[in-house]
């Protein structure tokens, strides 16, 4: 299981297979919200974020700490979230 970290301008959330999307209110949540993804499911570290045409790459960047900090080191980006 991979989760995804939608970011866009307005909303943060983290997608899931087969289960509903957690809303997360800031980057510095993204930590807290993984953590207990991990604890939840069978995950391997992976995970993608996506942010939206207007999200500034510091933010993206964020993002990508939040996540090491919940120990999903290896990150893939996608683009285009709406």
């Amino acid at each position: 299981m991979v989760p995804t970290v939608v970011l866009t301008e307005n909303r943060i959330w983290i997608e899931i297979e087969d289960h509903e999307d957690i809303e997360v209110t800031g980057i510095a949540d993204i930590t807290v919200a993984l953590l207990e993804v991990r604890q939840d499911h069978a995950v391997n570290g992976n995970w993608i974020v996506a942010p939206g045409v207007d999200v500034p790459f510091n933010d993206v960047v964020k993002a990508i700490d939040a996540a090491r900090a919940a120990q999903f080191p290896n990150v893939m980006v996608a683009g285009g979230a709406a």
